[in-house]
């Protein structure tokens, strides 16, 4: 597959990093919606000084010019995992606390062989990459939790590997354009660039996580992966004064449920793949692709079905993807596409520390509210069960809870109420570049905290950890989910 046999793109991409909602609707109105920067949607957020995500990104309180040695200094170095000792006490903790679930899974590292993960129980059996324990996306299993295909007739549009010395071209366009896209970027190609950063910003990007150097992150040890996804988390926060990345897409692809429990567990992200890969990528590597080729390849995707939408694999990371975007543009809203960045796809929440629909104020918000269940199947229904919910229109209340890793509580109430956005259903079509289709795995979700067992009168009521981060209560009448 393409983000296993790449190696030029993969040394490529080392050269590059040293430098909520309603419910989806069953229709769209296939009008370009107008985007207006910072606009409501990504300003419904509050940071309480008392909450889990002031503790795990505490505000920069340097005023050093960002770009400056100064500031530098405060981040690890570009181009590698940051180690160990540059961890916060607070991530630390928070890992042992999950780690320490009876629901994380035993295997550990894997072994990258040319970019297919080798999996090892901890026996030392052999372990397939679609175990339902693994759900590894290399062999194309979609985790329940990770968003992959968007709402019919809609494009969720995002770019990998920013901020890079293309990007200015692709954020001229974007801004002529009046939309929002968003950003899977890199952490140290921030530490190099915050200047080009500062403009996706400022413009209304939707700014989310790529982890800090672009490693295979199956191959990470617990600690390497709290370092490659926290110290993004929190230059993205000293950056935009405190908001806290929701989103995150594993370079490569390469993810599995020990990779997305800590991702969703510690930092409170949710993983996003693709159902197309528009392999812009190649070009300039593989004389099979050019910008005309890949193009006329994007446009059969829209002018199909729009069953389901798209979430796609494009990148900003070299001149040719920009010119490949600027050529196709025109296509997805003559074919009746909605065009709008991952949350908005969703109505969901750009950032982890939202406040409610209603600008509510959540005291003591949180963002993880307890450990997933010791069950690793129960922890994949759990959110199966409530996206059914979402989708069926069942409205959740936001109550007060005190959980066991932290105590969080929300004020108001919601009928939509932060819920995961998408479940994992498989892409439909085919790739001529990499997968054809992509089957739901059965085994944990890095979506969903907890069930709590517990019952009030004839319904089940189930505790998840969310999109938005909120203490959030299905109360689904008549049916118990676990």
């Amino acid at each position: 597959m393409f983000f296993q046999t790449s190696a030029v793109y993969a040394l490529a991409i080392a050269t590059l990093a040293t430098f909520t909602s309603a419910a989806p609707h069953a229709h769209h109105d296939h009008a370009q919606p107008k985007f207006t920067k910072r606009n409501a949607l990504m300003d419904r957020w509050f940071q309480d000084p008392s909450a889990e995500s002031a503790q795990l990104f505490k505000r920069a309180t340097s005023n050093a010019t960002p770009g400056s040695p100064e500031w530098r200094a405060a981040y690890p170095a570009p181009g590698s995992t940051p180690g160990s000792n540059t961890l916060p006490q607070a991530w630390k903790d928070r890992l042992a606390a999950v780690v320490a679930s009876s629901a994380f899974p035993t295997y550990g590292p894997t072994q990258a062989n040319n970019g297919y993960p080798q999996y090892k129980s901890a026996n030392g059996s052999t372990l397939s990459g679609t175990d339902p324990t693994v759900c590894s996306f290399t062999y194309e299993c979609v985790g329940e939790g990770d968003i992959h295909n968007a709402p019919d007739g809609v494009i969720g549009l995002n770019f990998d590997d920013g901020p890079t010395q293309f990007s200015g071209e692709l954020y001229d366009f974007i801004e002529a354009n009046n939309i929002s896209a968003t950003h899977f970027m890199i952490g140290g190609n921030i530490v190099n660039l915050p200047d080009v950063f500062a403009r996706a910003w400022k413009d209304g990007g939707h700014i989310a996580v790529h982890t800090f150097s672009h490693p295979y992150m199956t191959t990470m040890t617990n600690d390497q992966i709290l370092a490659e996804l926290g110290w993004t988390c929190q230059i993205i926060s000293d950056l935009t004064g405190g908001y806290v990345p929701a989103y995150w897409r594993p370079p490569f692809g390469d993810a599995d449920y020990r990779v997305r429990m800590i991702a969703k567990e510690v930092f409170g992200l949710t993983t996003v793949v693709w159902n197309q890969d528009s392999a812009d990528w190649a070009i300039g590597t593989d004389p099979k692709y050019t910008v005309e080729g890949v193009s006329a390849t994007m446009r059969q995707w829209f002018s199909g079905s729009k069953s389901p939408g798209l979430v796609m694999l494009e990148h900003e990371a070299s001149a040719a993807d920009v010119q490949v975007f600027k050529a196709v543009y025109g296509d997805m809203l003559r074919n009746g596409w909605k065009v709008v960045n991952v949350a908005e796809a969703f109505n969901s929440w750009e950032y982890a520390n939202a406040a409610t629909d209603n600008s509510t104020l959540v005291q003591a918000e949180s963002i993880v509210q307890t450990l997933a269940p010791g069950d690793l199947k129960a922890y994949g229904a759990a959110f199966s069960g409530m996206q059914s919910a979402h989708e069926a229109g069942v409205t959740q209340s936001a109550q007060t809870t005190h959980s066991s890793s932290s105590v969080a509580s929300a004020s108001g109430s919601s009928s939509s109420s932060a819920s995961n956005s998408v479940s994992s259903a498989s892409a439909t079509g085919s790739n001529t570049v990499s997968r054809s289709s992509g089957s739901a795995g059965s085994g944990t979700s890095g979506a969903v905290a907890a069930a709590t067992g517990s019952t009030s009168g004839g319904s089940k009521v189930i505790e998840f950890s969310s999109i938005g981060a909120l203490a959030a209560f299905a109360v689904l009448t008549g049916s118990a989910l676990l």
